[in-house]
């Protein structure tokens, strides 16, 4: 075979890649260095090794996708007479422009840096459109020593040039030709894999393993962060959202509907938003567990009367509680709800989630109000996913995050550890703290593949339901079924468990499904009305429960929100906040006629929704769109869906805007 014979020179190849790969190393190495003793006014939140460490394998990651290509183009037959002068000079001519462009990026990233306080971002395309180009360029030669620039730039892509020359035509070519062909071949496939993985960042088939994501450079602190991101990996992962961004003239025309909406009166301009200060209304500390429940939809559950039954135990805490039997997530999905629980901002990012989008990721969040409190973060599996770790490390001030490999809990499927192992670590921990504190317990496995431990099984007890009864009551198979009463099944171990600890007297607990599951589009048992199914309800409509020891119970028909979870803890404790975003107490009795906003994504329509009504319009309608009464035996009011269509406008460029503009002080 052909190929065989271009392998014949394997160690030679390898050698070569290998330097490249080297020199394009230290080239980001010496690059970053710069850049820390350039920037030595950041304070570091950890070590310089633990950052370094971190930034040398965003380098390598870099570098390994060009070593990589080299060692391939190796065995093509066209390469074949490498090792020839002209071919030296072709390879040396193709990595000089890489590093020309390396070393492009190096010096914009640091000047960026030096003009924005952010790595080098998708944001810098601004600059190069709208017909603002000679201005920029203008600012570019009036503030930066450009001769300078130039002169380095020569002299670093010069002596490179010189190097990888010297790399190609230098290199022994006859080295170990006494390799037997599968000798060269297994060598050959060993170090394609070594560079694959250096560019994925991670072993990602190692138990709780994902790809190297700029998230993990959050996860270090504000600050460290900066230093250990490569400009590369900070440009592309924006890139996808370059387009996603706000209009600030249609936020700006929309805000006074949305200040009049909340009663804010403090003025019309951008800088104060929806700012609201709420002082304290007692001084004695109470803890708060929050719990985001997965795909804890209202139709499936025992509280709206679903037959199966599925969820006895929470219905009877709602008993116990005050449950808020109208409460909307802003849009579907976890990663989501997450945001919008965080952050107070309904999530209409696209076409990825927020918390992917890392020129979001330094947000205001009313927790870190709770000044004297500590901050812990519950999930069996790993934050990396959908890059929450960023969220919450770059904004929670010293959050303590609770992770699968944290816990001595054997790993159940792919979502990480049981939930019951969960709440078993959770509380394991929390009993132990002996200043308030503020804890959030993410669930995941009310989910595919719906996995529950076999002693979970047998003490809980499986059910086997008929096909016919299953999809008139929401669920596609015994399997999710089985899934949910899980969940209910280890709210009531967790709560029992946490009733025996000291804790639990002096703790608020809430609930609140991160998001709904979309109907089966035809329901022979339908609990709401026809509204609630075609107009995607089902999707975002989730339980919401605040209990605690000697609350007196109620159901609040008041329509609530995720992004209403943080104003209305922090109030229920008595705690002073900096309310910034959209959320309400709903405890406050001042709340009349409050409308909930929700997103769907995948429709790509936005709506209201209040006690009465749903209306809902396509993302980019011009026309009017739908009004729906939430009662089938009731006409909506047609003269008011121009207000309605203002409103959901509003909350829709409002949300754009302070997705982009909530930063933290």
């Amino acid at each position: 075979m052909p190929i065989l014979k271009y392998l014949t020179q394997t160690p030679y190849a390898i050698k070569v890649a290998l330097k490249v790969f080297g020199v394009l190393l230290l080239l980001q190495t010496i690059g970053r260095i710069i850049f820390y003793c350039c920037s030595q006014k950041i304070m570091l939140e950890k070590s310089l090794l633990k950052i370094f460490t971190l930034g040398l394998r965003y380098d390598a990651r870099m570098a390994a996708v060009v070593a990589v290509v080299v060692l391939i183009l190796f065995i093509a037959p066209v390469v074949h007479t490498y090792h020839k002068k002209k071919w030296s000079i072709f390879f040396t001519s193709v990595l000089t422009i890489i590093v020309a462009i390396m070393v492009t990026v190096y010096i914009v990233d640091f000047y960026f840096y030096n003009f924005r306080k952010v790595r080098l971002n998708a944001d810098i395309l601004n600059y190069f459109t709208g017909g603002d180009n000679s201005i920029g360029g203008g600012m570019v030669l009036e503030s930066y020593p450009v001769f300078l620039i130039i002169i380095i730039f020569l002299i670093v892509t010069i002596l490179c040039s010189y190097i990888f020359y010297k790399i190609f035509y230098n290199t022994p070519k006859n080295v170990n030709n006494t390799l037997k062909i599968w000798q060269r071949i297994a060598a050959f496939a060993f170090f394609i894999i070594a560079f694959n993985i250096t560019i994925v960042g991670n072993f990602v088939f190692a138990p709780g393993s994902y790809p190297l994501r700029w998230s993990d450079a959050s996860s270090l602190g504000q600050n460290a962060g900066i230093l250990a991101l490569n400009p590369f990996q900070s440009f592309i992962s924006s890139l996808k959202y370059s387009n996603s961004g706000f209009n600030q003239k249609l936020a700006i025309a929309n805000l006074p509907i949305m200040q009049k909406y909340f009663g804010i009166t403090i003025g019309d301009t951008a800088q104060h938003l929806l700012n609201r200060n709420v002082p304290a209304t007692n001084l004695k500390p109470m803890n708060v567990v929050l719990v985001i429940c997965e795909s804890f939809s209202g139709y499936k559950s025992s509280m709206f009367g679903n037959a199966l039954n599925p969820s006895p135990y929470f219905k009877s805490l709602c008993n116990r509680g005050v449950f808020f039997n109208n409460c909307y997530t802003p849009a579907y999905g976890t990663a989501r709800g997450v945001w919008a629980t965080i952050t107070g901002i309904p999530d209409v990012q696209v076409p990825k989630d927020a918390t992917r989008n890392p020129l979001i990721v330094n947000q205001h969040t009313i927790i870190n109000d709770l000044t004297d409190y500590e901050k812990y973060y519950f999930i069996g599996g790993s934050t990396t996913w959908a890059n929450i770790r960023g969220l919450l490390k770059n904004n929670i001030d010293d959050i303590k995050l609770y992770e699968q490999e944290d816990y001595a809990s054997p790993k159940l499927d792919v979502w990480g550890i049981s939930d019951n192992d969960l709440f078993k670590e959770a509380n394991a921990k929390l009993k132990t703290v002996t200043k308030p504190f503020f804890a959030v317990i993410q669930t995941a496995n009310n989910h595919q593949p719906y996995s529950i431990p076999k002693a979970d099984a047998t003490e809980m007890g499986l059910v086997n339901i008929s096909n016919d009864s299953l999809i008139q009551n929401g669920f596609v198979g015994n399997n999710e079924l089985n899934a949910y009463r899980y969940a209910d099944f280890n709210f009531k171990k967790f709560m029992e468990a946490a009733e025996k600890e000291t804790y639990f007297n002096n703790t608020l607990f809430v609930f609140i499904g991160d998001h709904g599951i979309r109907a089966i589009p035809t329901p022979t048992n339908k609990l709401f009305s026809d509204a609630y199914y075609s107009q995607q309800l089902t999707c975002v409509h989730v339980p919401l429960l605040f209990y605690s020891k000697g609350i007196t119970p109620s159901v609040n028909s008041i329509v609530a929100s995720q992004v209403d979870v943080l104003p209305t803890i922090a109030s229920y404790i008595g705690k002073p906040y900096t309310n910034t975003t959209f959320g309400e107490n709903l405890f406050a009795p001042s709340i009349k006629n409050k409308f909930a906003f929700y997103i769907d994504h995948d429709e790509k329509k936005i709506g209201i929704i209040n006690n009465d009504i749903v209306y809902r319009r396509g993302l980019q309608q011009t026309t009017l769109g739908e009004l729906k009464a939430l009662n089938n035996n009731i006409l909506p009011d047609n003269t008011k869906i121009n207000y309605y269509d203002s409103l959901t406008t509003a909350y829709f460029e409002t949300s754009r805007y302070l997705i982009y503009n909530n930063k933290r002080n």
